[in-house]
């Protein structure tokens, strides 16, 4: 602000009424009265500014629920006027500087402000003869803002037009064409430029190099003249949010109107820095190269020129979910023409697509296999050559997974490999009845009798093993046994296999089933003829037709038994 002028600041506040104002200077209240107005309102204005009303000024802000403080604007107290002269004894001597050839000159221009009585200095603007040559006067100015900029020279002869007028700004260098012919005295205005705060902010260079004709240029004086203040930079593109994949790269980009612009970009309000993965931090474009976790916050950039600054709208990092297998498919073993089913569960950023591959080729759906492009994918009536490993691939917003192999085998059918065997056996005995028998397992065995399921008990004993064991035999159990077999794939049932169960007849006095010459040689003991009781010597009962004695009629009904040993006898019970 230019001594004198009139400093305005401005708050703007939310929240239930009613709301209460006290503007504070450095943080001390302040009180209307003299210069000062507004102080409990919204608006503080200072008039006639000077060196000691340059401060810091904020605004609290109260209701009946709390206080909320302003940002604290500082108010800056500048000078108007920057002269520099090219003359020892001038003011700001020491900011004039030249190259080339240039001399004094007992003329001085009049206009108002400058020195009168030191001269000035010139040069040749026949360039081709006298070279190239720059009078150069640089400014140090107190405050950053808009300043109109002027040269002034004096009267006299041989001065010449077309004498360039380089000024160098905030914004750069702009080229002017002085005509020194005419208009000496006065201060003669070159344009408003901004400019920053600071040593040697500021340069006109006036210079022949756009004239090459006999005659001279004259550098008396340049002045620069506050204005008004720089504005503060304006935000007219905020960043945007951004959602990246891990390992990939966001980049927010900031637009910003103004001069002189500098800027800082911030991570959850706290400045960030080139490094690691940031680079741009103090540029309009941040960039974030291998994005992570701990990147997801709000990014902000705080836009700064010499009049004040402003901070972007915050624009969130957000990491999308990488694509991820969280259930891997089992391997199964199915039985041959059963279904087999696979199923894989994924997470990411959707949406998601999926693949089945048998052997790592893809698979496609027909009439075996469905499901091939779905989470869950199913083989019909599976057979050998579905056998293999099987997974399926992922694909999402973020990248591809594959899940492990699962490996798709075949069980065997439930084959019985040997049948049991015929048996024929003598009541009293023990019989058995074996089956062998392969398959996935584990296998059951189930033995039957003429088709019906048989139970232990009774002198059955294995019903529910391979061995079957009759332990003691009786005519009762004589018929045909099988045994049905089951596993995981199915049941099978064996052959069946005859038990016969001989009879005992009164000549088989070994009660072995069989009427051979053991038992004949008992027979030959009990023989005494007709009529005569049976030998003393007999040890069993050889009457068979109970006529009280052993005799031919006895041995016919011995002889029609005789069959020979481990052979049924020939007769009937």
């Amino acid at each position: 602000m230019p001594v004198g002028g009139t400093a305005t600041f401005t708050v703007t506040a939310a929240g239930d009424a009613p709301l209460s104002y006290r503007w504070q200077k450095n943080g001390a209240d302040l009180s209307d009265g003299g210069k000062i107005s507004g102080a409990t309102t919204p608006t503080l204005v200072i008039t006639n500014c000077d060196s000691t009303d340059a401060a810091g000024y904020r605004c609290v802000v109260t209701n009946p629920y709390g206080s909320a403080t302003s940002n604290v604007a500082t108010l800056t107290i500048v000078n108007t006027l920057f002269i520099v002269e090219s003359r020892t004894g001038g003011q700001n001597v020491n900011k004039y500087s030249e190259t080339g050839t240039w001399a004094n000159s007992g003329a001085k221009s009049g206009a108002e402000g400058c020195t009168s009585g030191i001269g000035s200095r010139y040069g040749s603007t026949y360039r081709s003869v006298a070279g190239e040559k720059h009078a150069l006067f640089d400014a140090d100015l107190p405050a950053a803002g808009t300043y109109e900029v002027f040269v002034t020279w004096g009267n006299g002869a041989n001065r010449r037009s077309g004498i360039q007028c380089r000024v160098t700004h905030a914004a750069g260098t702009t080229n002017l064409l002085l005509d020194q012919t005419g208009a000496p005295d006065v201060w003669v205005s070159l344009g408003q430029f901004t400019f920053n705060a600071g040593t040697n902010v500021g340069r006109v260079d006036i210079n022949n190099t756009t004239t090459d004709v006999s005659g001279s240029m004259y550098a008396d004086a340049v002045k620069w003249v506050y204005v008004a203040g720089l504005p503060a930079p304006s935000i007219t593109q905020h960043p945007s949010p951004q959602a990246v994949c891990p390992g990939g790269t966001a980049q927010f980009s900031v637009t910003a109107s103004g001069t002189g612009l500098s800027y800082q970009w911030q991570k959850n309000a706290a400045n960030l820095s080139d490094g690691g993965h940031y680079s741009g931090t103090t540029t309009p474009t941040l960039t974030i190269s291998n994005a992570s976790t701990a990147d997801a916050a709000d990014y902000r950039c705080v836009v700064t020129n010499a009049g004040g600054s402003v901070t972007s709208n915050p624009a969130a990092l957000t990491l999308r979910a990488a694509t991820a297998i969280t259930q891997n498919p089992a391997s199964l073993a199915v039985c041959p023409g059963s279904p087999a089913q696979f199923t894989v569960v994924a997470v990411g950023d959707g949406p998601l697509t999926y693949r089945w591959q048998k052997d790592g080729a893809d698979l496609a759906d027909d009439g075996h296999y469905s499901g091939t492009a779905t989470a869950v994918l199913t083989v019909s009536q599976t057979q050998a050559g579905d056998v293999g490993a099987y997974r399926c691939v992922v694909t999402g917003g973020c990248g591809t997974a594959a899940s492990t192999e699962a490996l798709l085998s075949l069980k065997s059918p439930t084959v019985i490999t040997g049948d049991p065997a015929p048996r024929a056996a003598c009541p009293g005995s023990q019989v058995q009845f074996t089956v062998t028998a392969t398959g996935s397992g584990p296998l059951t065995w189930r033995w039957q009798r003429d088709g019906v399921d048989l139970s232990d008990g009774g002198g059955i004993s294995g019903s529910a093993t391979a061995t079957l064991t009759i332990d003691p035999v009786s005519a009762a159990h004589a018929g045909s046994y099988a045994c049905v077999v089951t596993g995981d794939c199915g049941s099978a049932t064996s052959a069946a296999a005859g038990l016969t169960v001989w009879p005992l007849v009164r000549p088989d006095f070994g009660a072995d089933c069989d009427v051979d010459l053991n038992d004949f040689a008992v027979f030959q003991m009990c023989f005494n003829g007709a009529n005569q009781p049976p030998a003393s010597s007999c040890p069993a009962d050889a009457d068979f037709d109970d006529d009280g004695d052993v005799d031919v009629s006895d041995f016919a009904v011995f002889q029609a038994c005789f069959n020979g040993p481990d052979q049924p006898p020939a007769c009937p019970e």
